[in-house]
């Protein structure tokens, strides 16, 4: 009997020695890897950190024209977002110049899809064109080697020209980092 409650003993002891081990062994494995990285620097002299996707490290300001003499449609191309970029567009500002009505105005998201930029008719300039307007907030991506474009669309009539500048803001994007 005594020798069974030995080795039961010995059994035990070698079982509790494991369990032991293998509780603390994360934890002191975690100690030594939390010390290789901790920073002491203090508020007078801090880690200098760096948000790479803020919008103020890349601010984006775009003003294309676009003129017409001769149709009821002014397209206004933006240059190609730069390799390796993504462009995030966050505001519209518009001005349309006209002598008929403005039928619509579509930022070109896509190809084939638009999104409509809702103008506001101002008055008539001293020719008695009508002037249109648009400031509004958006939120589209354009990814490198994307072109953003901007159709003004008027009613038919006898066009001697039809005029507008559009303004994009936002931010790039440097998809590198």
């Amino acid at each position: 009997m005594k020798n069974v409650k030995s080795i039961l003993m010995g059994a035990g002891s070698v079982v509790l020695a494991g369990l032991s081990l293998a509780l603390f062994a994360p934890r002191a494995a975690h100690a030594l890897a939390a010390t290789l990285v901790q920073v002491t620097n203090t508020s007078a002299n801090p880690v200098i950190g760096q948000d790479v996707d803020s919008p103020g490290r890349s601010p984006y300001y775009q003003t294309v024209s676009c003129y017409s003499a001769s149709t009821n449609q002014c397209e206004a191309f933006f240059p190609a977002v730069p390799a390796n970029m993504r462009l995030v567009v966050q505001y519209i500002n518009s001005s349309v110049d006209t002598p008929t009505a403005l039928q619509s105005a579509e930022f070109d998201v896509g190809g084939t899809i638009f999104m409509p930029i809702l103008h506001t008719l101002q008055g008539n300039d001293s020719a008695g064109n009508k002037i249109y307007v648009a400031s509004q907030p958006m939120l589209y991506y354009f990814e490198a080697g994307q072109q953003p474009r901007f159709v003004d669309n008027a009613q038919a009539g006898s066009f001697t020209f039809m005029s507008g500048a559009v303004t994009l803001t936002g931010y790039l994007v440097n998809l590198t980092q």
